[in-house]
């Protein structure tokens, strides 16, 4: 499906008939399940997309004022300057912010276009984290001050928010692995090589339920998924409680939206990720 990002139909249109289609490949999912993304938390009232891949700009927004986290250091693991999800964040907000990426030449290209219209208070570093570093650096990025994290790194995002010690942020966002469903326990391996060009895209990551297990083992609740079925959002326990009640993985999740401009169906879907080396997480 070509990108309707590349047209010259108005932004306001696009997204209706990307919404559009999108229901209907979900409901195609439905055959034989029932679809699990119908009860949304109320943070997708919030929804809005500025610079980020998708909605999570809006829903950052809304969420940083409730707890009032805007002077607060926040960091950003995986980013890319033309999408990412606390640029828009920074541009707002006076908090130190601190962003990461293993790919040199997007550190590179970020550095060029902060300088020239970006946040005033930021710090971009080409390092690749690991399980190993991922303390080290949150120390140097706000330690036990630190108010938002965000991780995508497509791969070990499992392993590296579970070594995390040092710090409990009050909002931490976290990629998930939507081709793996609302309930399949499963990462990618610790010991895999990093992903690879020409790896199965769908190869990456962890399921949304083993991402949620481990977040309720640190202490935070799991309030929601953007609806375009990519990140999801977690509270610190005692935090908006009474607003954003507690979800399960399944109320929370949304199928992704690049299965649908993949063109896959229910039954390739499941084909393709039978074959695919995920590492299983017990159940607790």
């Amino acid at each position: 499906m070509a990108s309707l990002k590349n047209t010259l139909l108005p932004r306001s249109l696009r997204i209706g008939i990307k919404n559009w289609a999108k229901g209907r490949w979900r409901n195609g999912l439905q055959k034989g399940a029932p679809w699990v993304g119908v009860a949304h938390s109320a943070i997708n009232n919030h929804e809005r997309e500025i610079i980020s891949q998708h909605g999570e700009d809006g829903i950052l927004a809304h969420l940083v004022r409730a707890l009032d986290l805007g002077a607060r250091p926040f960091l950003e693991i995986g980013f890319h300057p033309a999408e990412a999800n606390l640029i828009h964040h920074a541009l707002r907000n006076p908090g130190q912010g601190t962003f990461v990426d293993a790919n040199a030449r997007g550190c590179a290209l970020a550095e060029r276009v902060f300088r020239r219209s970006g946040p005033a208070n930021y710090r971009i570093l080409n390092r690749r984290v690991t399980p190993d570093t991922i303390n080290a650096l949150v120390l140097e990025a706000g330690g036990t001050n630190l108010g938002i994290l965000s991780l995508d790194v497509d791969s070990i995002d499992y392993w590296i928010w579970k070594a995390l010690e040092v710090a409990r942020p009050p909002l931490v966002v976290l990629e998930y692995n939507g081709a793996l469903g609302p309930t399949r326990m499963a990462t990618f391996p610790l010991i895999h090589r990093p992903v690879a060009d020409g790896q199965n895209p769908l190869f990456h990551g962890a399921s949304l339920a083993a991402l949620t297990q481990l977040a309720q083992n640190k202490g935070y609740r799991l309030i929601g998924c953007e609806t375009s079925g990519v990140n999801a959002f977690y509270l610190r326990a005692g935090e908006l409680e009474e607003t954003y009640p507690t979800l399960t993985p399944e109320e929370a999740f949304f199928w992704p939206d690049h299965l649908f401009e993949r063109g896959l169906t229910a039954d390739s879907l499941a084909a393709e990720i039978s074959g695919l080396p995920f590492e299983e997480i017990a159940l607790e």
